[in-house]
């Protein structure tokens, strides 16, 4: 179940990210006006999760299947766990991925660039 954000906690929630080195949610907003193919009818099964991991465990240089930044270290154990997917992301990523827990609102993997790159 989505949460209902009212103007002053996406505010606050924004500025934090911001602060993180993240975009804030303008600004992810007009990321997707500008980029519409970020969000595809694709989906992410459990095969390519499986693939994509076992890739990253065998040393294989990958960019972060979720920002799609070239941040990944090596080895891929060395990075942050998904708390979605059984994927290694980067550390900026595993960061955002805890606020969003925290708040109950993960960001939907339909906004992931492996997501984007099945197209």
């Amino acid at each position: 179940m989505s949460k209902s954000w009212n103007e002053e906690e996406l505010k606050m929630a924004s500025e934090q990210m911001k602060q993180m080195g993240h975009m804030t949610y303008e600004e992810f907003c007009e990321h997707l006006k500008r980029y519409p193919s970020y969000i595809t009818e694709h989906t992410i099964d459990e095969k390519v999760i499986m693939e994509y991991k076992q890739k990253q465990l065998d040393g294989e240089k990958m960019l972060c299947p979720r920002c799609g930044e070239d941040r990944m270290r090596m080895p891929a154990t060395h990075n942050c766990l998904s708390r979605q997917l059984d994927i290694f992301v980067c550390e900026l990523c595993g960061a955002e991925e805890a606020i969003y827990a925290m708040n109950g609102t993960p960001l939907p993997i339909e906004y992931w660039d492996l997501y984007a790159r099945l197209e």
